[in-house]
């Protein structure tokens, strides 16, 4: 998301103490470079407060960040990928937030931590090799590498740890990973590897292709729904082929930026019915890529 300094952070929130005063909490946790630290630091938080407080709090943070405060934009980046890499007892801390977020009326909030089913499921890809077969263990000290043209070769892989030993490959170029997160059709465990690492996530262009990629857990995009360029929310809110969370989300930005949201509740999704993509998919899938 394109930010500035534009919007000030307010100190005329409810304050908890100034541990936990929301202004506050923003410089402190910007204050850390280190983005490993910076999650560390958050992860502490929000088992330290009541999740009624920190839901207020990361409620305040998206609107900063959404109106284009710099800090409140970077702290919410972190937030994402805390949310991504979550386990144990961190998911259920995160589940008592989303309770209190849908109780307190914090939309925005809620509507991020939803997490519908993706839009379009396949019921199995076939990884497809080109010339003599290769074990997994060779595919993923080929990841590994320094050589594009192998690199690129495992771009239509299908197993989580190649892809995964790929995206942390340093030689790995942007391009590549657009690739990665726009692929279609795909698995969504796959796409969720490319937002679990901090280098690319901290890439709006790659950010933007996970959220509008149908294959994507909806859950996952509508986290990332308040990062991405406003030019990309103003396409989304009018978009048929994504998750209807996904419009009704990205107005809600639109208007959160403008001042003067009308939702006063996140609507039920409950009737909405994915579309499962049948075996003939593998016929697609085989020529994907080709050449």
């Amino acid at each position: 998301m394109v930010v500035d300094d534009t919007e000030p952070l307010d100190d005329d929130y409810e304050e908890q103490g100034d541990q936990y005063e929301v202004a506050t909490l923003i410089r402190r946790m910007t204050s850390i470079q280190d983005p490993v630290m910076r999650r560390r630091q958050l992860q502490r938080h929000v088992i330290s407060v009541d999740a009624p407080v920190f839901a207020s709090h990361l409620s305040h943070i998206v609107v900063h960040a959404v109106r284009g405060n710099a800090m409140a934009a970077e702290l919410l980046m972190s937030v994402c990928e805390y949310i991504h890499q979550a386990q144990g007892r961190d998911l259920l801390a995160l589940e008592a937030v989303n309770l209190a977020a849908r109780a307190d009326g914090h939309l925005a909030l809620g509507w991020m931590l939803l997490k519908p089913e993706p839009v379009r499921t396949v019921e199995r890809l076939v990884h497809r090799q080109i010339g003599r077969p290769m074990t997994l263990g060779e595919r993923k000290s080929m990841a590994s590498g320094w050589d594009h043209s192998r690199l690129e070769r495992l771009l239509v892989d299908t197993d989580v740890a190649v892809i995964e030993r790929l995206c942390r490959n340093p030689r790995l170029l942007e391009q590549h990973v657009l690739l990665l997160a726009s692929r279609r059709p795909t698995l969504p465990e796959l796409l969720h590897v490319v937002a679990r690492e901090p280098r690319w996530m901290r890439r709006a262009t790659v950010r933007e292709a996970l959220v509008q990629n149908p294959y994507a857990c909806t859950g996952m995009a509508l986290c990332l729904l308040p990062t991405i360029p406003v030019p990309a929310l103003e396409r989304l809110q009018f978009a048929n082929e994504f998750h209807p969370a996904i419009r009704d989300f990205s107005r809600y930005l639109l208007q959160l930026r403008r001042g003067n949201p009308e939702f006063i509740q996140i609507p039920d999704y409950s009737d909405f019915k994915p579309q499962r993509v049948g075996p003939d998919i593998e016929k697609a899938w085989r020529t994907y890529g080709k050449g």
